[in-house]
């Protein structure tokens, strides 16, 4: 007996005769369907194996595989989906950085060179900056100490609002000028006004008194009939009275509680419900206050200053000297406070002290009757008198003082515009005048020629 013959070379067929009901049951018929399925097996079963040797041999070569350790920079191709470049690889895009920064200094070297310093587009980027150090602004170069007699300080002004035309009605006490925590500035005196950084009103409440902004937006207004809490959009959330037969001195916030002080006493308020915590009746007039770096109150006290203590409103302190020396009954106007010192001013003197309320220093120019004081991050101090701004520059052993006078940029040909309120915020200089105007200034130097 002979087995089917496996054909050389190996081939395959799709088609495969059918069995008929004629035909006879016998080998001839059968064989050649048998050959057909055992040589079809056959060539799958050597293309089988074939293939399994070749992903064999890719699996070995892929395990062998080492990745080079660099690449020509021509085949790294640079999205570049702004368009800052015209090449499209990461050689060309180096080559254009390269010239770009070549006629940088080409043109920074020409530059110094046109300002009496020889440079080179040669020149180390370093050695650039060193020559540009050595240009002179004047009889100056950068790094060197210019007297403050030679510089010229101006007020340049932002913009000036005068929008307030009601009349201001000192027992009542509307006038406030206030930088919230959000940075938009509240100016009171007929009416209370909101305004952004550009000097773009926000909005109007028709209501006026020493104003406080908490974090949110609430805003408290206070006067001699009454303390009132108004939501951001301008609702009104409480209403008390004052009390008081005099205007408000001041209003603070620290968002959980209001603190109001006027001639004679001090009120410590719940800020939600609008109770009273605590009403200290002082024999003294609180005329000014502000929260010191410990969170606790500083107020102009007479002619002292008075640290109390918020929890209780218990004086914790009395200034070891009266404002205007021994005996002195000048009263302190405007009290103001940062992380060093407090400061405190009168219609006599401005002083300096330390946390201790010991004196450090006494400059003899004060704010007058009004609010007009205050101190920037410099510790330049601010101060309002006979109508004009002062600025004080001490090292606390020597002082300069500038005179400005901003008036007539509030409202220009108006007469009587005294500046009463000034506040600084962010470098920029916020007044207040008695005509009813505001203005935004910032403070510019040059040297003087």
């Amino acid at each position: 007996m002979s087995n089917v013959p496996i054909h050389t070379p190996l081939d395959y067929s799709a088609v495969l005769r059918m069995l008929e009901t004629k035909d006879l049951s016998h080998a001839d018929t059968f064989n050649p369907l048998f050959e057909r399925l055992l040589n079809n097996d056959a060539f799958m079963n050597s293309l089988i194996n074939s293939m399994k040797t070749k992903l064999d041999g890719i699996a070995a070569n892929a395990n062998n595989y080492v990745h080079p350790t660099s690449h020509p920079a021509t085949m790294i191709t640079v999205a570049d989906t702004s368009k800052n470049f015209t090449a499209k690889d990461v050689e060309g895009v180096l080559k254009e950085l390269f010239q770009f920064a070549s006629d940088g200094k080409s043109r920074i070297a020409t530059a110094v060179t046109g300002k009496g310093v020889p440079a080179s587009s040669s020149d180390s980027f370093p050695l650039l900056a060193s020559k540009i150090s050595q240009i002179l602004v004047g009889d100056y170069k950068v790094g060197d100490t210019i007297p403050f007699d030679n510089i010229k300080l101006a007020f340049s002004v932002r913009w000036a609002y005068t929008g307030h035309s009601g009349e201001y009605i000192p027992q009542i006490g509307t006038r406030s000028l206030v930088v919230a925590p959000s940075g938009n500035l509240y100016s009171s005196y007929d009416t209370t006004q909101q305004f952004n950084q550009n000097g773009v009103k926000i909005s109007q409440l028709n209501d006026s008194g020493k104003i406080a902004v908490d974090s949110v937006g609430n805003m408290y207004v206070c006067n001699y009939q009454y303390i009132k809490k108004y939501s951001p959009s301008g609702a009104l959330l409480w209403n008390k009275p004052s009390n008081s037969t005099t205007g408000c001195n001041y209003a603070l916030t620290d968002n959980a509680y209001l603190y109001v002080g006027y001639s004679g006493f001090m009120l410590k308020i719940d800020a939600s419900s609008g109770s009273t915590v605590w009403n200290v009746s002082a024999a003294f007039a609180s005329k000014d206050a502000k929260f010191g770096r410990d969170g606790h109150l500083y107020v102009a006290s007479d002619a002292q200053l008075k640290k109390i203590d918020k929890n209780t409103g218990t004086v914790v302190w009395t200034s070891n000297r009266s404002h205007g020396g021994a005996g002195s009954t000048a009263y302190v106007n405007a009290v103001m406070t940062d992380d060093t010192y407090l400061y405190s001013s009168n219609s006599v003197n401005t002083l300096i002290w330390n946390y201790d309320g010991t004196l450090l220093v006494e400059i003899f120019k004060g704010v007058g009757t009004d609010m007009g004081f205050a101190v920037d991050s410099q510790k330049n101090i601010y101060l309002r008198n006979d109508g004009n701004l002062f600025i004080e520059r001490t090292n606390f052993s020597s002082l300069s003082n500038v005179n400005f006078d901003c008036r007539s940029a509030h409202v220009t040909g108006r007469s009587g515009n005294s500046i009463t309120n000034v506040v600084i915020h962010n470098g920029a200089i916020y007044t207040q005048a008695n005509d009813t105007s505001i203005g935004k200034f910032v403070l510019e130097c040059s040297i003087k020629k």
